[in-house]
């Protein structure tokens, strides 16, 4: 929820409109936020519905994010 909340403000700032249904725009805030934090690389894979991967890039590292229903 972080990311979206960071998205939607920078969005704001520079006069754009917000669009929960962009999840391309937030899959990537919420991979520059994952290697910010954990100062590594991460591929950060979004999708419109439920998902899984036993696919591990580093320890145990796993990320859901759902807001707004999506």
């Amino acid at each position: 929820m972080e990311a979206i909340d960071e998205l939607k403000k920078e969005k704001e700032e520079t006069g754009e409109e917000f669009d929960s249904c962009n999840i391309h725009a937030m899959g990537m805030k919420i991979g520059k936020m994952a290697e910010m934090k954990f100062n590594q690389t991460f591929e950060t894979l979004v999708g419109i519905s439920n998902f899984a991967s036993k696919t591990r890039f580093h320890g145990n590292f796993l990320c859901k994010v759902k807001a707004e229903g999506k």
